[in-house]
């Protein structure tokens, strides 16, 4: 019963995110998304506990090491992985498995090279993916997927979340934009300053690009102006 009273708790607090984003949006100074971080913490680290919980009935023997079926949902997730992993024959691209921190400008680069590397790698089992997306996630991220336990059902049921929790088009097109405008202007011409200027340019608009948005280039080469080197820019308007 009281799972069940959880994943009604869970749907519930869900909600409660997509709002607190919305709010983010609307009113980005508001004092109370402030209370937000640790409101959400506290929550992941109570479903966490409950799901620790033993069921109801299970017994222990009082000698030897604890059975299957009484340990607890973080331990089986812990040996899973390690079992799996050692398991794990696969040969894997040599590219890095990406991370993903639960930050909505980085979902659509973390999606993207997730699927590539592992969700279309067909020697990998839907429990094997499982486990690589569990691995990767970070910081409130790694939150969300900590619910679940290591199957391959929940593999499919962790991208469902994911996706409900940071794929929301009209939030992250206004994240991509709004890091544009942020990008802080160059105070010295440096050749490393000047090529992130423009790698981060491009990264937000090929995102933007993905989620069929797109800009007017006039407007996008002004703004970029705007972030030169005083002496770059003059250089700039000679030509």
């Amino acid at each position: 019963m009281r799972f069940l009273r959880l994943e009604r708790v869970k749907d519930l607090f869900h909600n409660y995110e997509e709002l607190q984003d919305e709010l983010e949006i609307a009113l980005p100074n508001n004092e109370g998304l402030a209370e937000f971080p640790d409101i959400q913490d506290h929550f992941y680290d109570l479903s966490t506990r409950i799901n620790s919980m033993p069921v109801a009935g299970a017994t222990q023997a009082s000698s030897g090491p604890p059975s299957v079926g009484s340990r607890s949902r973080n331990d089986l997730n812990s040996s899973n992985s390690f079992v799996f992993e050692r398991q794990l024959q696969v040969k894997l691209p040599d590219t890095p498995i990406p991370k993903f921190d639960g930050d909505f400008n980085n979902w659509l680069s973390f999606k993207n090279q997730f699927v590539s590397l592992i969700d279309k790698y067909e020697g990998l089992s839907d429990l094997h993916k499982f486990i690589y997306l569990q691995n990767a996630m970070v910081g409130q991220a790694k939150a969300k997927l900590a619910l679940f336990t290591a199957s391959a059902e929940n593999y499919q049921k962790a991208w469902d979340l994911l996706t409900k929790s940071y794929e929301r088009k009209r939030i992250l097109v206004t994240k991509h934009i709004d890091a544009i405008f942020d990008m802080t202007p160059l105070k010295t011409p440096t050749s490393a300053g000047l090529s992130k200027l423009i790698n981060d340019a491009q990264q937000h608009l090929a995102m933007l690009a993905s989620l069929d948005v797109s800009i007017n280039p006039t407007f996008i080469i002004r703004w970029l102006e705007r972030c030169l080197p005083t002496e770059v820019r003059r250089e700039w308007e000679k030509l």
